[in-house]
């Protein structure tokens, strides 16, 4: 008996260090995040609205920055000026984040502890590049990422142009490539995410019979992309406020999609989403933020 107490002790004592361990770990992993213990403005509905489209037509303003210019036509490319259907940036600010810079908790048009989670991903658009580690970016870029929800929206538009672009050189292409139409940009949404078979809509971890996505469903049922699809066709309410027009965007078959994407026609019906009557309507609670760029 005295053996087997003994035994079990040593068993308690080594679960009890194996569980501090896998604590300290994991405060280890989250404190590697780039940026800790910053608070963020949360922005009103009216004041996300805007920041979606001055983000979408590039117009965020003086104290930010301009996206590049997008890669369009095939087979034949040129380069145009940036522009991002607006239904997409919204529908992805509501995957990632509900519309959220600060934790959900915090009221709309105060400020509180910033939205940033193990994975370090921050804000609106949970951006995770670039801020897992401090001076994976420029200090200055982290902090506003973090802090300004305008520059993490505007910050996550550029994320997404960077996929268009960086699409083109693997060939992952849809139709002529015309950034004015939504459906062409199921590559750069599906890639923002994560770039891979986890969200190819062939893999048989999502179920071959989900109906279309419409908010209502398991998210894990379903590839990225398609909950950016599902939402922009039926877009949510908070507050008994609809937050965007719902846009039927049209999903490319899935016979068409390869186990190594490439080129295919852009689905039909096919949709314009434009970012209009930008404004510079932002409140921000950290003034001097623009002063660091």
């Amino acid at each position: 008996m005295g053996f087997i107490s003994k035994h079990k002790r040593q068993l308690c004592a080594a679960g009890i260090i194996a569980a501090l361990f896998f604590s300290l770990r994991v405060a280890s992993l989250v404190y590697a995040c780039a940026v800790t213990g910053s608070s963020s403005y949360q922005p009103t509905i009216s004041q996300a609205t805007n920041a979606f489209h001055n983000a979408g037509s590039n117009s965020l303003g003086p104290g930010y920055f301009s996206l590049p210019d997008l890669e369009s036509g095939y087979p034949d490319k040129t380069w145009v000026s940036p522009s991002i259907p607006c239904v997409l940036l919204k529908a992805m600010a509501y995957v990632e984040s509900s519309w959220h810079q600060a934790w959900h908790y915090v009221p709309r048009g105060s400020t509180g502890e910033t939205l940033a989670t193990s994975s370090c991903g921050y804000g609106v658009m949970q951006i995770t590049s670039g801020m897992h580690n401090p001076g994976d970016l420029p200090p200055d870029v982290q902090q506003r990422i973090a802090e300004d929800y305008v520059y993490n929206i505007g910050w996550g538009a550029k994320m997404l142009v960077d996929k268009w672009n960086y699409a083109a050189g693997d060939t992952a292409i849809v139709g002529n490539r015309d950034p004015q139409i939504a459906e062409s940009w199921y590559y750069a949404v599906w890639a923002y995410h994560y770039w891979g078979w986890i969200n190819n809509p062939n893999n048989p971890d999502f179920p071959s019979l989900r109906p279309p996505f419409d908010g209502s469903q398991n998210r894990t049922d379903y590839p990225y992309q398609e909950l950016v699809w599902g939402f922009a066709a039926h877009p949510p309410s908070e507050a008994g406020t609809q937050l965007w027009e719902a846009v039927p965007l049209t999903l490319p078959p899935r016979e068409a999609i390869a186990t190594t994407p490439g080129w295919i026609n852009t689905p039909q019906p096919s949709h314009q989403s434009p970012c209009t009557t930008p404004s510079m309507e932002y409140q921000i609670s950290f003034p001097d933020i623009r002063k660091r760029s």
